[in-house]
């Protein structure tokens, strides 16, 4: 077996890569871009968020404006004076009163 020899390489009298002077700065930035990315991405939530509850709503909307639409119609027919007549002869028993029994007071 060959004998195995563990290599660490040194620098001796060279300059570390980062100055103690710059690592201030540099973790600052990153920091800061660290904040501003998380921002960015919490306010594209946000927008998306309220794009979709913008997008119920208007479908409620315009639910409603069918239902409105509908029950309009509903009111038109049953406000109708032949439907009124019949409803008063065949549920509530009324009957047209004879000409001569009507009474007209001023």
């Amino acid at each position: 077996m060959a004998p195995s020899h563990s290599s660490t390489i040194t620098r001796v009298g060279a300059a570390p890569l980062i100055h103690r002077t710059m690592l201030t700065p540099l973790l600052c930035a990153i920091l800061g871009l660290a904040i501003i990315s998380i921002f960015f991405v919490w306010s594209r939530q946000q927008v998306l968020s309220l794009q979709y509850d913008i997008a119920s709503i208007e479908s409620s909307i315009r639910s409603a404006h069918q239902e409105a639409s509908k029950l309009q119609v509903e009111v038109t027919m049953l406000r109708q004076p032949r439907r009124i007549e019949e409803l008063a002869r065949k549920e509530l028993g009324l009957v047209m009163p004879d000409p001569r029994k009507i009474i007209v007071i001023r």
